[in-house]
């Protein structure tokens, strides 16, 4: 579709959440038309009257399909201008144009702004409301003379009216999809630095300016390194940073990118070390998007990937140059390579390129289902393929793609031949096997004497008759007696393969440095071997994580036992202290406390001990200096080690909880884990909390750490009163965090099914996404024993929100998979 453009102007009411619009269309490719009809995407606007090329013309709206028809008048041809003037609302529902609440000295204000993704352009001026179909924009907005409107572009000229409002015009936009559009209306504090070729700006509801410093500087350093890592210049003249408050989550608008305030502001003296760190990696996610979405943008929602996978590998990338210290590629696979493979290991998966009916066309945005996939898994592969073909290598095929496709909409094997094109290997069957198929392989390894055997098959926790294979880049690390080592790489693309071994060869490691997404079974002899080499320091820190993720991953599968998986993290990870190994061991019991409940005593037991060790050589305290790792791992072992039961952490969490109470500061690196310890040991928390949470001062950050404190409350009674309280008092956007909280406390499965039933309609109430991942997370545990219930319930939910189907299928998958632990190890 070529020659495309719009002209909107709009003129929102922020006291009656009413907008009035004109959009003018002008087409110029005859494609469009068809049996004399051009088809728009609307919905829920109130269309006045339409003109084409300024003869009225009859128009019908669908509400279920969301078009607009309209009727050519007589011996129309293109070029066409269609006019549309009409009337629309400003929602509390995060989609198209939706209004935020926020509170200045106790008055209670409101800003606009607009989510489009993946469809929702629509809610807001009739288009052409898919990915391919770029245009440039003229937006004018009418607004309040006290206010401020934002878009995509700068300010072209502001012009005051004679009814006292302002007229907002701005410069015409390059062409882009119309989910990426910006519109914003409310007053701001702005602060700004100026590159040389484009102003970066940090837009925040009033008195909030100063607490977007941090994201001003991050933002600021991302955008430098994409300049320089693509070698291609940014292309708009700004890059805005706007703080949203009562919203959710981020969207890269092409020069206007929006994040929720608990994911961008931060208050020095209460925004935690590990909560920087998130916002870090959110703005270098966001803005990578500025090249690899916005610039080049798929051209339809099933090649989803080419914007985020990326983005998501570009998430790590970015702060690595940035912030070495942080060490973010040891997160990369506790946060991102672990799920992606947890639920890529589902039976019922979807390969990164998704097929059409997972594709984003009807629903509101990636699911719980596809977003590991497409996001994490994607990213996983696209790091693979770089230590594949080679840093330099990988970075000239990006270069070359962004360059060839610019400012297009592609799929994806425009990708793979501009990619191909300068890179020397040949990545067709790269592309083949790990971007349109789905699952990834297990590879096992058996040592016969100085030969070692690899096979590979599809993994998934339940049975599978697959026959799949995939080329699979395999850094073999070869360990002697002596702790001298070597890595041998070799591709493994049939089902079997052997690799000669070095006679003194004491113990072999596949997968070094997890840069392969794939899992690895050992024999007994050499998991062993391996376990060693972890107790005494001798395995690296992510090796030292893959080989105990996969042996929990075969626990999940039934392939190894719980006894063996128990035994080993007691042999070899009693001393352990680093981050990321110690991190995954103590979460992946903790989720085996929640659901074994005839466990919990031996699985506390060992857990408590890890957690105590693992305090006893960091400290109970933050240090002056601690980096990013020491203050994620001590949030994570307080607790733990108070879920375990552990006294002397208990006691420390209650009386640094109940100094907090009292007014006393605490470091703001251990509040987190002293909200959680304080609710379950404080017989009053319910109260102490819910009144905290009623303060107006509080950043929405630390309402989040006191919703998901509330969350953790060990007694069903006063469970239920947060939960209740949590749906009465709580804004909307923030419901979410005690809910999803709820879903892992091991009091909850006793009644949280009931609750969820009988709450179903508030729970459709939250943004859609809110609603999927609610599901799973709740389903696979408080599921169990009521699985023909919840099966029913599933269905019937699918058939009335045909956008949950795959959420569902997910949540009945991970059920599935917790009935099968949970019946062996009864």
């Amino acid at each position: 579709m070529s020659g495309l453009h719009y002209g909107i102007q709009l003129e929102p009411d922020l006291k009656q959440f009413t907008f009035q619009g004109v959009t003018a269309v002008s087409l110029n490719d005859p494609a469009i038309i068809t049996n004399n009809h051009v088809i728009l995407n609307a919905h829920e606007l109130e269309i006045e009257a339409c003109t084409v090329n300024e003869i009225a013309a009859d128009f019908v709206l669908d509400a279920t399909q969301q078009t607009l028809t309209i009727t050519l008048p007589p011996n129309s041809a293109t070029p066409l201008r269609v006019e549309l003037i009409y009337n629309g609302r400003i929602n509390d529902q995060y989609a198209g144009l939706y209004r935020s609440r926020y509170q200045v000295d106790d008055e209670t204000r409101y800003m606009a702004s607009t989510q489009f993704q993946a469809s929702d352009a629509r809610r807001v001026f009739p288009c052409f409301d898919q990915p391919g179909a770029k245009a440039t924009f003229d937006i004018e907005l009418i607004i309040d003379a006290e206010l401020t409107a934002v878009s995509t572009t700068p300010v072209q000229q502001e012009t005051m009216m004679d009814n006292g409002q302002k007229r907002v015009q701005f410069e015409r936009t390059p062409p882009m999809s119309t989910y990426l559009v910006f519109m914003g209306v409310g007053q701001f504090d702005t602060i700004q630095a100026d590159t040389g070729s484009y102003q970066v700006r940090v837009l925040t509801a009033p008195g909030k300016g100063e607490y977007g410093r941090y994201a001003l500087d991050i933002g600021q350093k991302s955008l430098q390194f994409c300049e320089e890592y693509t070698n291609i210049p940014y292309p708009l003249s700004k890059c805005d940073l706007i703080a949203v408050p009562d919203s959710i989550g981020a969207m890269e608008n092409f020069g206007a990118i929006r994040h929720s305030e608990d994911v961008m502001l931060v208050y020095p003296g209460r925004t935690p070390f590990s909560t920087k760190v998130l916002i870090g990696q959110i703005i270098a996610h966001e803005v990578s998007h500025m090249w690899f979405g916005d610039l080049v943008t798929p051209a339809d929602w099933k090649y989803l990937w080419l914007n985020e996978s990326f983005a998501t590998y570009f998430t790590f990338v970015i702060p690595n140059a940035i912030y070495p210290d942080w060490r973010i590629w040891h997160d990369f696979a506790a946060d991102r390579m672990r799920v992606g493979l947890d639920r890529d290991g589902l039976l019922e998966t979807v390969p990164i390129e998704l097929p059409p009916g997972q594709a984003l066309t009807g629903n509101p945005a990636p699911t719980p289902s596809n977003a590991p996939i497409v996001y994490n898994k994607g990213a996983a592969v696209l790091r693979m393929l770089a230590a594949y073909v080679g840093e330099a290598a990988f970075r000239r095929g990006l270069n070359h793609y962004l360059q060839t496709c610019q400012f297009q909409s592609i799929h994806s094997q425009q990708f793979w031949d501009a990619f191909g094109a300068v890179v020397p290997q040949d990545v067709s069957s790269f592309a083949e096997a790990w971007i349109y198929q789905p699952g990834f392989p297990l590879v096992t390894a058996v040592r016969r004497q100085n030969v070692l055997h690899l096979r590979q098959q599809r993994f998934t926790f339940s049975p599978n008759q697959s026959n799949t294979l995939w080329p699979i880049p395999i850094d073999l690390l070869l360990i002697d007696a002596d702790g001298s080592s070597q890595v041998m790489s070799v591709v493994l693309d049939e089902e079997e393969t052997a690799v000669s071994l070095p006679s003194h060869t004491q113990a072999y490691k596949l997968n070094h440095n997890q840069t392969g997404f794939y899992r690895v079974q050992y024999t007994s002899a050499n998991l062993a071997a391996l376990g060693r080499l972890i107790a005494a320091g001798q395995l690296n820190a992510l090796d030292s994580f893959n080989v105990q993720n996969d042996l929990f991953a075969l626990v999940r599968r039934g392939e190894v036992a719980l006894a063996d998986y128990l035994a080993f993290i007691t042999d070899y990870f009693a001393s352990e202290t680093r981050y990321l190994p110690l991190l995954d061991a103590v979460q992946n019991l903790r989720a085996l406390f929640t659901l074994l409940a005839d466990q919990r005593p031996a699985i506390a037991k060992i857990g408590g001990t890890l957690c105590r060790s693992g305090l006893q050589q960091i400290g109970y305290l933050p240090q002056a200096g601690e980096n990013h790792q020491q203050v994620r791992l001590r949030q994570e072992l307080l607790w733990a080690g108070g879920l375990f039961g552990s006294d002397k952490v208990r006691q420390f969490g209650k009386e640094q909880f109940a100094a907090w109470i009292a007014g006393t500061d605490l470091p703001v690196d251990i509040l987190p884990a002293i909200l959680n310890l304080g609710a379950i040991t404080h017989p009053d928390a319910l109260k102490l909390l819910t009144e905290r949470l009623q303060t107006n001062a509080l950043p929405e950050a630390e309402t989040n750490l006191i919703l998901e404190a509330l969350g953790q409350l060990p007694q069903p009674e006063q469970l239920q009163q947060a939960l209740a309280f949590n749906w009465q008092r709580v804004g909307k956007s923030q419901q979410i965090h005690m809910i999803a909280a709820v879903a892992f406390n091991p009091t909850a499965a006793r009644f949280m099914w009931d609750w969820l039933v009988a709450h179903q309609e508030q729970l459709e109430q939250l943004h859609p996404g809110q609603v999927a991942g609610t599901l799973v997370r709740l389903l696979p545990i408080v599921g169990l024993g009521r699985e023909t219930a919840v099966h029913q319930f599933c269905q019937t939910l699918s058939a009335q929100k045909p956008f949950l189907q795959d959420s569902l299928t997910m949540a009945l998958a991970l059920m599935a998979v917790n009935g099968r632990l949970k019946r062996g190890n009864l």
